[in-house]
């Protein structure tokens, strides 16, 4: 038997396009079995946030809120899931969710968090600018971040 679900969705939250109710809707229509949510975690460092950490754990609320009440509305049809990608460098209250994405989206360069996941220009404007030009220094640095 297929077991049809997406574990990574992201919504009006933070940079999906799509509310948690819209998007239940369409994993029903598709004949998903569940479907987990997934909100970024907030980094006070991080220029994708526009919010105060007061501000980001009220919205964080507001989204488990939400989770929850599409929960018990849809428990009959579809498992939901609530979950926060959790930056490496992010405190998270691992107690608030069902799960945890782990992911990498900075480098920590010479006390500087680097947000890497960008597009093209970007990464070679961080790569000349961050690491003295030197593509691999920029790869090693990622990748000893990622074994921490």
């Amino acid at each position: 038997m297929k077991y049809l679900q997406n574990l990574h969705t992201h919504s009006t939250f933070c940079d999906g396009k799509d509310s948690l109710e819209e998007m239940v809707e369409a994993a029903l229509a598709r004949g998903f079995h569940s479907i987990g949510f997934s909100m970024h975690s907030y980094m006070s460092f991080s220029d994708y946030f526009n919010i105060t950490a007061e501000e980001a754990k009220e919205k964080g609320k507001r989204y488990r809120a939400e989770a929850t009440r599409l929960k018990t509305l849809y428990r009959d049809r579809i498992d939901i899931y609530v979950a926060e990608e959790a930056e490496m460098y992010s405190e998270v209250d691992h107690t608030a969710y069902d799960y945890l994405i782990g992911s990498v989206h900075y480098v920590k360069n010479n006390g500087k968090y680097i947000g890497f996941d960008r597009d093209e220009k970007r990464v070679r404007e961080i790569v000349a600018n961050d690491f003295g030009g030197d593509g691999m220094a920029f790869a090693r640095a990622y990748y000893q971040n990622l074994c921490e």
